[in-house]
């Protein structure tokens, strides 16, 4: 018997269904597979981050975030693990990604714990332009990290920034926990650099800085008088003579000056 033209379009209309059906079913069963998948990868990594196999943790952990670029947890597990092999400007990167994908305090912790890695290992190398941009945008997410003021402080200084490096240092002192000693002998030093480069300003305002905090050191009031005298402010440099012989009434360097000045 032959079938009617309304037959067929039904049984191809079923066809269409059962087809669409089942690709719908595959879709899902793919999409459970990679999910399995994925959080093996994740397992398999965290338990060889244990082992501290650190390499083949970072293996299976970049293997997610190729899968899942927004992967927070898979940046996040992979900065932990260059943190702990010591591979600082890779662990800031996955760190970033980590805290662009899933900002939280947890990932902002790990992001911290790499940025002042990687500032640490950058200023004891003599890279101070990157210890710099490392611990300026440590800073931005904490003000209150003393060691952070610090170390870029230093990096300022080693870069031969002397204002930058005298408004790090200052705003050292004004955090809880600090150690004022190291700050106020990192201005010293910095005070005695700027003078030795001939960066005459630096010098003095580092000095100037110093001197509010140790008013008996004498040393640093006659180089912060030369400071004033090699600039060609007299008076500043008289005043300041006079307070070395404040220190020591004697001192032959600040006799001798304050001879040729009056």
């Amino acid at each position: 018997m032959t079938q009617s033209p309304a037959y067929f379009a039904h049984v191809r209309t079923r066809w269409i269904t059962l087809l669409a059906l089942l690709a719908m079913l595959m879709a899902g069963c793919a999409a459970v597979s990679l999910m399995d998948d994925t959080a093996t990868l994740m397992k398999e990594g965290q338990a060889l981050y244990e082992a501290k196999r650190f390499d083949e943790a970072i293996v299976k952990f970049r293997s997610v975030t190729v899968r899942e670029p927004a992967n927070w947890s898979a940046w996040l597990w992979t900065a932990r693990a260059f943190i702990a092999k010591g591979g600082w400007a890779d662990a800031i990167a996955s760190a970033r990604k980590a805290f662009e994908t899933g900002p939280s305090p947890e990932v902002l912790q790990v992001f911290l714990q790499a940025l002042f890695g990687g500032g640490t290992q950058a200023l004891a190398s003599g890279n101070f332009s990157d210890s710099i941009k490392y611990f300026s945008e440590f800073l931005k997410h904490n003000t209150a990290d003393p060691a952070a003021w610090i170390n870029v402080g230093k990096a300022y200084l080693g870069n031969q920034q002397f204002a930058d490096a005298l408004k790090a240092l200052t705003s050292a002192l004004g955090t809880a926990g600090v150690d004022r000693n190291e700050v106020i002998k990192t201005i010293l030093g910095g005070g005695v650099q700027a003078f030795n480069q001939k960066d005459y300003s630096g010098a003095i305002n580092l000095l100037r800085e110093y001197v509010k905090q140790d008013n008996r050191n004498l040393q640093a009031y006659l180089t912060l008088a030369k400071s004033y005298w090699e600039s060609g402010q007299r008076g500043g440099a008289l005043d300041t003579f006079r307070d070395v012989l404040r220190i020591n009434p004697t001192n032959p360097e600040a006799l001798q000056f304050l001879k040729q000045m009056l």
